[in-house]
């Protein structure tokens, strides 16, 4: 492997996704690598990771063999694919998970299925029995550790009992992507910095993306919710003089504490997000919000750019395994709607009600108003049941909370 070749792996490793694509071959005046050179690209482009050094060895040699480490399934699936393989090894794997139902050992399943695999000489198939055999024994652990992490996720703040359906059955995990949405002025931001509010309090680092406000009108917003003072008078500078010793009192005890990190940028992307997550290291993320965000691949119409935009962020609730919740607008069709907005009143695109685990509906009627209550439905949960909950909501004096009995769909 030449010194030029490992140069420009380097710099392809270390470049964002916008760069690599605009990458020209004349940079490096490359001519003798020049086909592995678009390899690289083209991988770094679909995968969004630069190839090992053995993968390229391997792609340019005169037949592909097994690679010992397996780097990115999907580019193995995509080997196997383009062999025509793919029959053939789900027929294998039919009979791997028959003897898996009837209780065989599990080390004598895997040897079983590496034998056949070599013995029907299904070579790219072998590239992938890390996926499917090695940690087949693994299940059990990865299912534990699995229930932990939702039998630990954070809750909302807002229950008024033991129990709330909503962190029960949508509880913050890492790997997740929710959505809150509502039509304009209803209150969806206060909900979230609320709910960023109240997991700071906690010590859970929390990040807050906002597009909407600036940093100061999100803290505002928190510093009522926490201590428990007027929100409307915070803001118009009128607090009673009991409120005001204990915004002092509450400003002295969180001074100097990070748990809370707002950022207000000034162009947003994807690519932005990436990075405030990777400075900041936060336990959950919240963004505010979904369509005020730029697309870092500059899709060809603002539908393509929304797809772009929420897959990458789904990417990276679990590459960071982390929960993202994102704010959304509603389109025309879902401001004018009396109850809860749906899926497809979603604005901008189909793809974001595809790619989220779960999407709150906040509504209210004129009644609800008189008596500060809101409706919080719950239009999908990928991973439970669906919910209605009312909250007590007074904005004014920065009170959210349960106020009824659950209405199970």
């Amino acid at each position: 492997m030449n010194i030029e070749f490992e140069l420009l792996s380097s710099i392809l490793k270390h470049k964002n996704v916008k760069s690599v694509y605009n990458f020209s071959d004349k940079e490096l005046k490359i001519v003798d690598i020049k086909e592995k050179f678009n390899f690289i690209r083209n991988y770094y482009k679909k995968y969004n990771e630069v190839p090992s050094i053995n993968t390229i060895e391997k792609e340019f040699s005169e037949s592909f063999e097994v690679i010992d480490k397996l780097e990115i399934p999907k580019y193995y699936a995509d080997k196997i694919l383009e062999n025509n393989n793919r029959q053939k090894f789900l027929i294998l794997s039919k009979k791997v998970a028959e003897m898996t139902a009837n209780g065989d050992d599990l080390e004598k399943v895997y040897k079983v299925f590496t034998h056949n695999i070599r013995k029907i000489k299904i070579s790219d198939e072998d590239i992938i029995t890390d996926n499917i055999g090695r940690n087949a024994i693994e299940r059990m652990k990865r299912y534990e550790d699995k229930k932990y992490a939702i039998m630990s996720g954070y809750d909302w703040g807002f229950k008024n009992k033991s129990e709330s359906s909503l962190d029960t059955e949508t509880p913050l995990v890492g790997g997740r992507l929710y959505l809150v949405q509502a039509r304009p002025g209803i209150g969806k931001t206060f909900l979230c910095c609320a709910t960023a509010a109240a997991l700071a309090k906690k010590k859970i680092k929390t990040l807050f993306i906002s597009k909407e406000m600036s940093t100061d009108e999100v803290l505002e917003r928190a510093d009522a919710f926490v201590s428990e003072i007027s929100y409307s008078r915070l803001k118009k500078g009128m607090l009673s003089d009991i409120e005001k010793e204990g915004y002092r009192k509450y400003l002295e005890l969180i001074e100097n504490q990070e748990y809370l990190e707002v950022k207000h940028p000034r162009r947003c992307t994807q690519e932005t997000i990436k990075g405030f997550i990777e400075d900041e290291q936060p336990n959950v993320v919240f963004i505010d919000y979904l369509q005020l965000l730029k697309d870092s691949e500059k899709g060809s119409d603002r539908r393509t750019q929304m797809e772009n935009i929420i897959y990458d962020l789904k990417e990276y609730s679990q590459q960071f395994n982390i929960p993202i919740i994102c704010i959304s607008a509603t389109n025309r069709e879902g401001a004018k709607q009396e109850g809860a907005p749906n899926l497809e009143n979603i604005a901008a695109s189909d793809s974001i009600g595809y790619a989220i685990d779960a999407l709150y509906s906040l509504y209210q009627k004129d009644e609800d108003e008189v008596v500060n209550r809101m409706n919080l439905v719950c239009i999908k949960n990928r991973h439970g049941k669906k919910f209605t909950i009312n909250l007590l909501w007074d904005i004014d004096n920065s009170v959210i909370r349960e106020n009824s009995d659950e209405l199970w769909k």
